[in-house]
């Protein structure tokens, strides 16, 4: 077996480039419900993306700080927190401060998710917004578009332009 294909079994990490602690922290942590993990300004924020497949019941109950709270995440929670290990252990992003960038049009993270309107609803309703592209989703009225295949996509932006999306697989 190989060095990459080993890679497959490792939690992710993903990026996305910011450039305002207060306005990435009220939209990855409030709007999007992501967990808050830990504050390594100047290099980044981090919030948890996913729970490993054998984590049971609900991971934030022993959190330090509740998801919307302020609270400061996990990030000190120590290393004998079973709910620590197991946010620790799952994908992880790093909201990494890139200074002065330019975003990219295209979408750089996304989320695959099992009711695509159901989500887009419940995140429309915490205040984001969601793009809409003309002859793709424009007449769609959540915005989602179904690709060929039958795929559904719905994109939205942060607050420093970058493109996200919502996937629900056919």
């Amino acid at each position: 077996m190989s060095q990459l294909t080993k890679l497959a079994a490792h939690p992710h990490v993903t990026f996305v480039p910011i450039n305002d602690k207060d306005k990435a922290l009220a939209f990855y942590r409030d709007q999007l419900g992501l967990t808050f993990v830990d504050d390594q300004s100047p290099f980044a924020l981090v919030f948890h993306l996913g729970v490993p497949s054998d984590a049971e019941g609900d991971v934030r109950e022993n959190l330090e700080g509740e998801p919307g709270t302020g609270g400061e995440g996990i990030g000190r929670a120590g290393d004998d927190d079973p709910a620590a290990r197991k946010i620790a252990s799952g994908s992880v992003l790093r909201a990494t401060f890139a200074g002065d960038f330019k975003p990219q049009k295209f979408t750089i993270l996304g989320w695959r998710v099992d009711d695509i309107e159901a989500v887009v609803e419940e995140l429309t309703e915490a205040g984001v917004v969601f793009n809409r592209y003309p002859g793709m989703n424009d007449t769609h009225p959540l915005g989602v578009w179904t690709a060929p295949g039958g795929t559904k996509v719905a994109w939205f932006t942060d607050p420093f332009g970058n493109v996200l999306s919502l996937q629900q697989d056919a």
